[in-house]
């Protein structure tokens, strides 16, 4: 089993348990490939999260944080990957033996053209495995963080709009920002597609509804799609959606049909905070994998018999995944 997005409360505030915890916590549920993704630092006082006021913390020392994230990451990686291929060595790296391979990524923010310069900084002064491209922010506002901040970027987008307008004109700025993170940095991994649904308070934006409600938005959905699934992105079916009360994980059924409709590749991921919700949930991402009617399942890794190499996709059939040791173990 694989996770392309996780975090520690070591180095994420709104998350729990040390990142040795997390990554023991895969190990245990008998994951295959764990990815390590920490968010990147955000730069600017304004874009710090409500915690991290409370804490008195700072742009400064975010840099620091993901800079002690990154030494400690490899080191881990290096340790399991290594543990790793002595088991496969030895033919025991399976079952609940199998010890899971490790990539070291980060997390991205798109809230400005300065923040996707510095994806590529991040990428070019590092050696990450992978990133996850997410949008969080619109107008500088996260829009993911509760109600009150969605609104406040809705009426952003549409200071005079009613709450529908304002609501629309937030998905289109959404939309747009993603456009342009896919655009300038490529992810190799899609975060949550439509987290602008989240905390979205009018119907017009479910997915029963959007795409006659709003085809100028549902127009900007499939631009993104075609253009993210043409580079070879991996549109991760992000569980963290049903412990939020979504019935599906991220991207909503009416996205999900999309991607398949373009030859687009679903990957899994947990976005775990923490050991308790490392895999949770993935009985539903399996069910909507099959709902779908998705035939294979994506994933990245890395080559064991040579970890020096890039890491590539690799792919699985859906209707192997009830035999995986992981599923058999829930």
């Amino acid at each position: 089993m694989h996770t392309h997005h996780s975090h520690s409360g070591q180095y994420v505030q709104h998350a729990k348990d040390t990142l040795e915890e997390v990554v023991a916590a895969a190990e245990a549920r008998h994951f295959d490939v764990f990815c390590l993704t920490e968010h990147m630092p955000r730069y600017d006082p304004s874009a710090l999260y409500p915690e991290e006021l409370e804490s008195k913390t700072t742009p400064a020392d975010l840099v620091l944080t993901f800079e002690q994230y990154y030494i400690h990451a490899k080191a881990i990686q290096e340790k399991t990957n290594k543990r790793r291929q002595e088991q496969i060595e030895k033919g025991q790296n399976k079952g609940e033996q199998r010890i899971p391979q490790i990539l070291v990524g980060f997390e991205c923010e798109a809230l400005s053209d300065a923040y996707l310069e510095h994806v590529s900084n991040l990428r070019a002064t590092h050696q990450f495995d992978l990133f996850v491209g997410s949008v969080h922010h619109v107008h500088g506002v996260p829009i993911d963080f509760d109600e009150p901040l969605w609104l406040k970027a809705a009426k952003i987008s549409s200071p005079e709009g009613s709450l529908e307008d304002s609501a629309r004109a937030l998905f289109n700025d959404y939309f747009d920002l993603q456009y342009k993170l896919f655009i300038a940095t490529t992810p190799p991994v899609i975060g949550h597609f439509d987290l602008i649904r989240l905390f979205c308070p009018v119907k017009q934006a479910s997915p029963e509804t959007l795409q006659t409600s709003w085809p100028d938005v549902w127009g900007k959905i499939v631009r993104n799609v075609k253009y993210a699934a043409a580079y070879g992105a991996l549109f991760e079916l992000n569980s963290a959606a049903v412990r939020k009360g979504w019935p599906t994980p991220y991207p909503g059924p009416d996205i999900g049909k999309l991607i398949l409709e373009n030859k687009g590749k679903f990957c899994l991921s947990d976005d775990s905070h923490g050991i308790a919700q490392v895999g949770l949930n993935y009985h539903k991402s399996l069910e909507y994998l099959q709902d779908l009617g998705a035939e294979n399942l994506h994933y990245l890794a890395l080559d064991d018999s040579d970890l020096s190499k890039p890491a590539s996709v690799h792919s699985i059939p859906v209707s192997s995944l009830p035999n995986d040791i992981f599923f058999k173990s829930l």
